[in-house]
Formats: structure tokens, sequence, C-alpha cells
């Protein structure tokens, strides 16, 4: 295990990692333009949908439905494990647990790409439809996550923090109409007045805290997370509590499924396999010195790149406190054993097995961070975004991969 771990600590893809991580820590300006960025996730996810499609036509549909139906069963389970740990045992409001899931629930496609090039290193292949279980995996979770927030939304307002949100815009009317008014009270009155006032301030102060994600005093979660980390800039707004109502809900629904299977992962990724599948064999070789030489060089600078974002968010793990740190770290590796053992159920190889519980293990910060802002918009993006981005990412990428194909090796053989 100490040899693996060493061989993929002192890969290109984990130390490019690295020192995009210690490229924020030394406070350094660099960063790949913006268009270079855009332009290498377009060329890795078309690059790999476009290779898979090309697998995915050598491969009968009998060798796929077992591997895709285990696929689809962990984009319903693990969305499922993830919001009731951290709803039961990390009390977090539903609408936080809900939102933290859906992207524990979906896959990250960089994460899945380090796998392949992590079993690739050890001189095994993953089988050619890996990339087809990818999409297969990317929006069930989602979507179970958000309709279980939104279930719980209806039934308990307070648990998701929705009826705080609409009482802390009601409080903030209140406020600004009382400010408004001339005091005209006896001097003998004024105390008893101030002391309410300041009681209904402290009262008000902590509805909004709580609105915005952030617990309220005495109400703190097992998180050591402090009331101030969610405030917005300037802290003395309160934004208009969500839409509700059956229309709205179904116009949320229907938007977030749109924002879902229409993103550029989707997109790319699902067409690249059509385009692969339909060209076969002879269109790849003519697209192959593109697409394929040029590969791990572009994935090493993107990955750079991912390094200086993740190291961005360092700043934020503070802020999630204790327990949703502790998630972030043991909840893949028992989503990633679990992907391993229904891969090997399905007949996968080790590499296989591994590229698969790597995907269960991974948490997505692509396609899930918008659905959720439409569908859950009290959500505390702090949460959701340090858990996945910040930890997860940077766990699987340097030390979650090898621990998921020794995994594999246990359960599958050598």
């Amino acid at each position: 295990m100490s040899d693996i771990l060493r061989a993929n600590l002192l890969s290109p893809i984990a130390l490019a990692f690295a020192l995009g991580i210690v490229t924020k820590l030394i406070r350094s300006e660099f960063s790949l333009p913006k268009d270079i960025y855009t332009g290498l996730s377009i060329y890795l996810l078309f690059a790999l949908g476009l290779k898979g499609g090309v697998e995915l036509a050598h491969t009968g549909l009998a060798a796929i439905a077992l591997p895709a139906s285990v696929t689809l069963l962990l984009g319903c389970v693990t969305p499922i494990t993830a919001y009731l740990v951290l709803r039961r045992l990390g009390r977090f409001s539903s609408s936080d647990s809900a939102a933290v899931a859906a992207h524990y629930g979906s896959v990250s496609a960089v994460t899945f790409i380090a796998a392949q090039q992590f079993v690739q290193a050890q001189g095994l292949t993953a089988e050619g439809f890996m990339p087809t279980l990818l999409t297969l995996l990317e929006s069930p979770g989602i979507h179970i996550a958000l309709a279980i927030g939104a279930i719980q939304r209806v039934r308990n307002p307070a648990g998701a923090g929705i009826a705080s949100h609409a009482a802390a815009h009601a409080a903030a009317h209140a406020a600004a109409h009382a400010a408004a008014a001339p005091v005209r009270a006896p001097a003998n009155a004024l105390a008893p007045a101030a002391a309410t006032l300041a009681t209904a301030s402290v009262a008000a102060g902590s509805v909004a805290a709580a609105s915005l994600g952030a617990p309220a005093l005495g109400d703190a979660p097992l998180l050591g997370t402090p009331a101030s980390a969610s405030l917005p800039p300037g802290g003395a707004d309160v934004p208009a509590p969500p839409a509700s109502g059956v229309g709205a809900g179904a116009q949320s629904l229907r938007h977030t499924l749109h924002e879902v299977l229409t993103a550029r992962t989707m997109v790319l990724l699902v067409g690249g396999l059509l385009v692969g599948y339909l060209m076969g064999e002879k269109g790849w070789e003519q697209t192959r010195p593109f697409f394929d030489a040029p590969f791990k060089g572009a994935l090493t600078l993107f990955i750079l790149e991912m390094g200086i974002v993740a190291g961005s968010r360092l700043g934020d793990l503070k802020k999630v406190g204790p327990f949703l740190l502790a998630f972030a770290v043991l909840m893949p590796i028992v989503h990633g054993a679990l992907g391993v053992w229904l891969g090997s159920l399905a007949g996968l190889s080790v590499a296989g097995c591994t590229v698969l519980g790597t995907m269960a293990a991974s948490a997505s910060y692509i396609a899930a961070p918008p659905a959720v802002r439409v569908q859950l918009p009290e959500a505390n993006p702090t949460y959701y975004l340090t858990a996945s981005l910040a930890m997860t990412f940077p766990f699987n990428i340097l030390f979650g991969i090898p621990i998921y194909y020794q995994i594999a090796q246990r359960v599958v053989g050598h």
C-alpha cells in the first residue's frame, strides 16, 4: 500500500494538484486564464466521451446491462445515505443535508479521469464502457437528494429553514417600519421599550442567521460553525423567502432538470459518446492524434488549476466545523467500498471496480451547485462547496484512489 500511495503522490496529476494548492498558500496571483481553463475542460470531457463511445461500439448491450444497473443503484443509495448521516448524526437542517447529499450522490468527471490514469499507471485497463457509467451516475443522485429536500421542506418548513427565512424577512420589514415611525413615549417608558427592542433584535438576528444557513445561538448542531460564517456581505439585508406553492415547485423542478441535463458536462460527455459510437474505430484513427496523445498533458494543466481553486477554499474549512470535515473524508471511503463491491458483483475487473468505486466516492462540484441553487436556495453554499471541493476532491486525488484500488484487489483478487 505504501508503495502505491507513494507512486500516486509522485504522479504528474498529484504533483500538479499540490502545486496549485501551494500557489494559493503562498498567496500567488497565478492562475490559468479563464478561456484556457474552459477550453481544457471542453477538450477533456469531449475526448473522454469520444473514446468511451468508440469502446462502447465494440461492446454488446449484454455486457453493459449489469454494470449499468449497479451504477444506477449507486446513484440512488449514495444520496440517501449521505442525507441520513448529515441529518441524523450531524443535525444539519434538511435543506443543507439534501444540498450536500446532492453533491455526494453525483460524480466528479475529473476524479473519474484521474482514476483511469491511475489504473493505467498500474498496468491495468478499465472496461471501455466506463464513460457510459459516468454519464449514468451524473444526475440521478442530484434529483433524488433534491426531491428529499423538497419533500422535507413541505412537511417541516422550520426544519428546512423556510419558516425562519420568511420570519426573518417579516421581522426585517417590521423593524424598518418601526424605525421610520416617530416615537413619543414618556421618559419612564424608555427603559422597558429599549429592553424589548434589544430582545427583539437578538431574536431577529438569530432568525436571520438560521435563514441563511447558520445555526442560531443556543441551537448549534455538531458543527462548531460560528453564526457569522454564513452571513452575506453587508449582513444587513435579509433576502425575501423563496417562492412556494405547487406551481412554483413544478416550475423550479423543471428548471433544475433542464439545468442538469443541459449542463456542459452532460452535453460534452453524452455528445462525445454518441459521436464516438457512430464514427467507430475508423473515425477514431483520424482524430486520435489530437484527442489521445495530448490528453495527459491537458489533464495535468487542468488539475493544476483545480488545485488553485481548491486552495482558494481552504479558508472555509474553519467555517464548516469538524463533523462536516470528517464526513467529507469518511463518507467517500464508505461509498467507494460500496462501489467496488457492487462492481465486483457486476463482473468488473480490478481496474473497473477501482474506477466505479472512485465514481461512487467522488462529489460533484460542477453539475450539482447550479441545481441546488435553483431547487434549495436556502441551503448554505459554504457547506456543500467546501466539503466537495476543498476536502473530498483533494482527498480522492491524493489518497482515495489508491485506497479504492487496494479494496478492489482484495474484493476481486489479483
